[in-house]
């Protein structure tokens, strides 16, 4: 699972330096709290289920840790997921694409739950 944290930030850090390509940073971030989320749950013996809402996620954890972290966000990132193999509207918001300020928010946002759940788990 780490591996696959460190690939959506990479993705998502490479991709926010292209204006073209804010939704596709935005979806890597949601990938990326997703994972951290799940990552906290896994290292607190929690079961993982298979759901992508963030809020939930976070909701799950909070009993055990409360990150404090922004819902509204949470619930923004939540809508850049997409079930569909081949996506057509990937990382796209209800108000269409994300512009540059928000996916460079998005990255912000992710970059302070890594380090949030990093140090509670004690990873690097």
């Amino acid at each position: 699972m780490v591996f696959f944290r460190r690939q959506r930030f990479a993705a998502a850090s490479e991709l926010l330096r292209r204006d073209d390509l804010t939704n596709v940073t935005a979806f890597h971030c949601q990938q990326a709290v997703e994972k951290y989320l799940k990552a906290f749950m896994v290292a607190n013996g929690m079961p993982v289920i298979k759901i992508h809402d963030l809020v939930k996620l976070n909701k799950l954890i909070c009993p055990i840790k409360n990150f404090e972290l922004d819902n509204d966000i949470l619930d923004l990132l939540s809508q850049l997921y997409t079930d569909e193999r081949y996506p057509g509207g990937l990382g796209i918001l209800p108000d269409g694409i994300p512009d540059k300020n928000e996916a460079e928010k998005f990255y912000s946002f992710a970059k302070e739950v890594e380090t949030k759940i990093k140090n509670a788990i004690g990873i690097d």
